[in-house]
């Protein structure tokens, strides 16, 4: 699979010096997170200013990621509405870059998916059929500990060809579940996966070729983007991480 990196787990100076050393250790994309200032701002030159700098690199930015649908089901009206515009401006910007994965971080309170599901059906209708029309999926990613089973058993629910999963293996130990049970669970529609350690350890402290097994018996052909953070600024362990996934096979020339 092609491997990325995501954007705050790389240091240099700038998008397009992280973009560059992420190209220059062998990974195969950037991951571009977005924060919701940088959403509520954007215009098209940054559309420009982000192909520009994949040009000069020849890094891509294959996937975004947002923070953006937390505590869904206890915002108000005019803040899903906000929200919703904000999701048609990322996927304008990822299909305008060239990409086709828009990582939107999920958590809620209750795991009562028939009590969550008319909020969610409201507000990615439009932003699901957008999408779809863009060539793009909207992956929904569990944190903050809310159980990948739950958003498993909503995104089957919501059944929308532009609404998938994007699996993280460290945010299902950190959600009280096991990462193999889970990507056995949801491989089927799971547009892409964040290769991440637990609680703070290394990426080898995960059970890689377990995990990788089941994606391949299940037809997975999405990518595989790291997020572990920076513990110095020698970007040492995107080289380190690398290495381990190569060695088990998660990149192959």
């Amino acid at each position: 699979m092609e491997l990325g990196v995501r954007s705050n787990g790389v240091v240099g100076d700038g998008l397009e010096e992280k973009m560059a050393i992420v190209k220059e250790l062998g990974y195969d994309f950037l991951e571009l997170a977005l924060s919701d200032d940088e959403v509520e701002n954007m215009t098209l030159k940054d559309h420009d200013k982000y192909r520009t700098a994949a040009e000069r690199t020849g890094c891509p930015i294959r996937q975004t990621s947002i923070g953006h649908l937390v505590n869904l089901g206890e915002r108000s009206e005019s803040e899903r509405q906000r929200l919703e515009q904000h999701l048609l401006r990322v996927i304008d910007l990822t299909h305008a870059v060239g990409g086709d994965v828009v990582l939107v971080a999920v958590a809620e309170s209750s795991d009562d998916i028939a009590a969550l599901l008319p909020s969610y059906q409201s507000i990615l209708a439009s932003p699901a059929e957008y999408a779809q029309e863009h060539g793009v999926v909207l992956a929904l990613e569990a944190i903050r500990q809310w159980p990948p089973s739950v958003l498993d058993g909503l995104v089957r629910r919501l059944d929308h060809h532009a609404i998938a999963m994007y699996y993280d293996m460290g945010n299902c130990v950190s959600g009280g579940e096991d990462p193999v049970e889970e990507v056995k669970r949801s491989a089927d529609i799971t547009a892409a996966i964040h290769i991440k350690p637990a609680g703070g350890g290394v990426v080898d402290d995960m059970p890689l070729m377990e995990i990788l097994e089941i994606l391949e018996k299940s037809a997975f052909s999405g990518r595989g983007c790291l997020e572990i953070s920076p513990k110095d600024e020698s970007n040492q362990h995107l080289v380190d991480a690398l290495q381990v996934l190569r060695s088990v096979g998660y990149q192959r020339d």
